[in-house]
């Protein structure tokens, strides 16, 4: 587990707008409660995160947020950067 990944979305409109425009979404094949809760921990939290922050905020584990930020990234056009610890 890297402390330092961030996710960076690139896309200017909420996330919520991508969920309603395409329906191949990789973030609907996630749990509903936790694509929710960590999309809403990420846009609180400004949009640059890391998977530990998002977690902690959405009060998911670990692995969940990754998942999620990943698929969030996918589909928002965004990019997960690693900084050294």
């Amino acid at each position: 587990m890297c402390c330092g990944a961030h996710l960076c979305v690139s896309h200017p409109r909420p996330l919520c707008h991508l969920l309603l425009q395409r329906p191949q979404l990789e973030s609907l094949k996630l749990q509903q409660s936790v694509r929710n809760s960590v999309q809403d921990a990420v846009e609180s939290l400004g949009g640059r995160v890391t998977v530990g922050d998002v977690s902690a905020r959405a009060g998911v584990k670990i692995s969940e947020a990754e998942e999620a930020l990943n698929a969030l990234a996918a589909d928002a056009s965004g990019t997960l950067e690693v900084s050294p610890c």
